[in-house]
């Protein structure tokens, strides 16, 4: 059994199903829109990490413990999480003006 494809290469027909072009740009829309999504997709880079190692150690003097550390990364990625959902409040405010705009 074979599963089904997205796309087939030009100039071939099966008996597969085809997506319509829209479909997943608009599922994957809904999905971005997801705060839960958000989060599962923050990366924290190596090099975001040797600064916040570099800046606790400018500032304490020392090495952070594994739990400093870790409460650094949390709080790293909770203001992403923050600033991403401040730009999607803001965008779709704007969307909105820009709807009653052209009522």
């Amino acid at each position: 059994m074979s599963s089904p494809s997205v796309a087939e290469p030009a100039g071939q027909s099966g008996t597969q199903s085809k997506l319509h072009p829209l479909t997943i740009p608009r599922a994957l829309k809904r999905w971005l829109r997801e705060p839960l999504v958000h989060f599962l997709l923050i990366v924290v880079s190596l090099d975001e990490l040797r600064q916040m190692d570099l800046y606790f150690v400018s500032q304490w003097h020392r090495q952070p413990t594994v739990e400093e550390f870790n409460a650094m990364v949390e709080d790293k990625v909770r203001e992403e999480v923050l600033y991403r959902e401040a730009l999607a409040i803001y965008s779709s405010s704007i969307s909105m003006r820009g709807a009653r705009s052209r009522k």
